[in-house]
């Protein structure tokens, strides 16, 4: 399961790293994650040579990546796919007004 966890997150970081650059340039809050791809891919390397070594270095690098990365989700507008606000009451009145034109 530790596998599976660290390489999800290696996936997800370089598919979004690699979505910024073919769409014209990596932002500066992409290659914060370009440690953790290294440590945490290091981190399933020893997990499969050495378990309990392994083990113990993706808890620490696990724990490093949450103190690291956590601010990052939480300032605005640093999300490079910016989320709707639409709420079905917004849907609802913006096609009303568009109806309700002649």
């Amino acid at each position: 399961m530790t596998v599976a966890g660290l390489g999800y997150f290696i996936l997800f970081a370089s598919a979004q790293i690699v979505a910024d650059w073919v769409s014209g340039s990596v932002p500066f809050y992409d290659y914060i994650h370009i440690p953790f791809i290294i440590l945490f891919g290091l981190s399933i390397v020893a997990t499969w040579a050495r378990p309990k070594a392994g083990y113990i270095m993706s808890l620490i690098s696990g724990v490093a990546g949450i103190v690291v990365l956590s601010p990052f989700t939480f300032v605005k507008g640093v999300s490079s796919q910016p989320r709707s606000r639409a709420t079905p009451l917004t849907v609802r009145a913006t096609l009303q007004s568009k109806l309700d034109r002649p």
